[in-house]
This record gives C-alpha cells, sequence and structure tokens, in this order.
C-alpha cells in the first residue's frame, strides 16, 4: 500500500555530509575520463526523461538546467573564443576588447568556483580558515585560464561520447 494514501506525514532531513564520493583524479586523463563519464549520465538522463512521470521537468530545473550548464555554457564561450580570437586576428576586434572578453570569462570562471567554495563552507558549518580560503581563491586563477578551456572542449565533446 502507499505511504501517501495513508496520509502519514514524513519529514526528509538533510544533513552536511558526504554520502558518496568519487576518488580524485589523479592526472589529466583521469579528470577527463570522469567529466566524459558525467556527460554520458547527462545524456543518457536526458534521452530517457520522457519514460519517468513528468518527463523532462519531474525534477524541476534540473535537467535544463544541467543541459544549459554542460552544453550551452560551454559552447557559446568556446564559441566567444573563436569570435574573439579570430576577430583580431582579422582586424575586427581591438586588442582592448580582446583583453576585456578574456578578463570577464576568467572573473566570471573565478567567481562561479568561489561561489562554490563558500556554499561548501557554509553547509560544512565549520569555521573559515582565511589562508586556506585564500589560497582556493588564487588556485581559482590558474584552473580559469587553461583548465576550463580544455574541460569546455571535453564537455561538448562528451555530450555525444557513447563510451568506449
Amino acid at each position: 500500500m502507499d505511504t501517501r494514501s495513508k496520509r502519514n506525514k514524513f519529514k526528509v532531513a538533510f544533513l552536511p555530509h558526504r554520502v558518496s564520493t568519487l576518488p580524485a583524479a589523479g592526472d589529466l586523463k583521469g579528470l577527463r575520463e570522469l567529466v566524459r563519464r558525467d556527460q554520458r549520465s547527462i545524456a543518457s538522463a536526458w534521452r530517457y526523461a520522457k519514460q519517468v512521470s513528468g518527463g523532462r521537468r519531474a525534477i524541476g530545473w534540473g535537467l535544463p538546467a544541467l543541459r544549459a550548464d554542460r552544453l550551452w555554457r560551454p559552447l557559446l564561450e568556446t564559441l566567444g573564443y573563436v569570435l574573439a580570437i579570430g576577430g583580431f586576428a582579422a582586424g575586427l576586434v581591438s586588442w582592448r576588447v580582446l583583453v576585456l572578453f578574456l578578463l570577464c570569462t576568467v572573473a566570471t570562471g573565478m567567481l562561479v568556483s568561489m561561489a562554490a567554495v563558500i556554499l561548501r563552507e557554509l553547509a560544512e558549518f565549520q569555521g573559515s580558515d582565511p589562508v586556506e580560503l585564500a589560497g582556493t581563491f588564487f588556485s581559482a586563477i590558474p584552473e580559469n585560464l587553461g583548465y576550463r578551456q580544455l574541460r569546455n572542449l571535453w564537455l561538448i565533446a562528451g555530450l555525444w561520447d557513447k563510451g568506449d
């Protein structure tokens, strides 16, 4: 018998504890494999979402938001890089606009990275170490000056990846 038909009231408590975590990648190849695996899972969820009661909106904006973050954002950002650099090479874009575009993408990436760190800090209910937060902030700079662009290419390719 369904518990809803009994009209039982249940509470769900969310605890800020890790339930399951994947081991961190040891090298760039392992990191790429993690991104590919995630992309395959998201693509699979999108393909089979019609079979779920409620369809693609069954979990609210979850799947559409993942599609925006894992497909549209990397595509548009990569296209922006190509157009900005190509426009600069063709003389259509000034070096100031090129630098502004690059700084905006790096600053936005750092903002997103630090927002995730701050949310984690708030969720763990522990005191923050200013030195550790500063180290995390400065590690976000190289993350957004090469790794983010490489990850964008992995994300784009991973949506059409069917596995090995």
